[in-house]
C-alpha cells in the first residue's frame, strides 16, 4: 500500500481539470515520490462515486490515507493550502496563503440531509 492515498474529483475532461490534475501530480510526486496513490473520479461519469463519498462541489482533493481524511476545496493553486492540509513536507510550500478552503473529516460542508 502506498503511503499517501489521495482522490481527487473533477467535473468533466475539461482544460481546467486537466491542469488541476497535473498540478497534484506533481506536486504529489515532488513530495511523496512514488510512494503515492492517485485516483481521479470525474463526477460527470461517476455522479454516484460523488454522492456516496459527500462531494459537494468540484475540484475536491481528499487525503484518504493516512488518516485523519483530509478535505481540500477549491482551485487548488494555493500550494501552502495544500501542503498544510496533506500534511507534506514544508519545504514544498510557498507564500501564497490565499484561495482554497481546508476542512477536516468532521467539518465537510452540511449537504442539508
Amino acid at each position: 500500500m502506498s503511503a499517501y492515498i489521495l482522490s481527487l474529483y473533477v467535473a468533466g475532461a475539461t482544460p481546467k481539470s486537466e491542469l488541476i490534475i497535473a498540478r497534484v501530480r506533481a506536486l504529489c510526486a515532488q513530495a511523496f515520490g512514488s510512494d503515492f496513490q492517485l485516483n481521479v473520479i470525474d463526477v460527470i461519469q461517476q455522479p454516484d462515486v460523488a454522492e456516496e463519498q459527500r462531494i459537494l462541489a468540484t475540484p475536491t482533493l481528499v487525503r484518504e490515507h493516512p488518516a485523519p481524511r483530509r478535505y481540500i476545496i477549491g482551485d487548488l493553486s494555493h500550494v501552502e493550502k495544500v501542503v498544510q492540509a496533506l500534511e507534506m513536507p514544508t519545504s514544498l510550500s510557498s507564500n501564497n496563503n490565499q484561495g482554497s478552503t481546508l476542512t477536516t473529516e468532521e467539518e465537510q460542508p452540511y449537504d442539508g440531509e
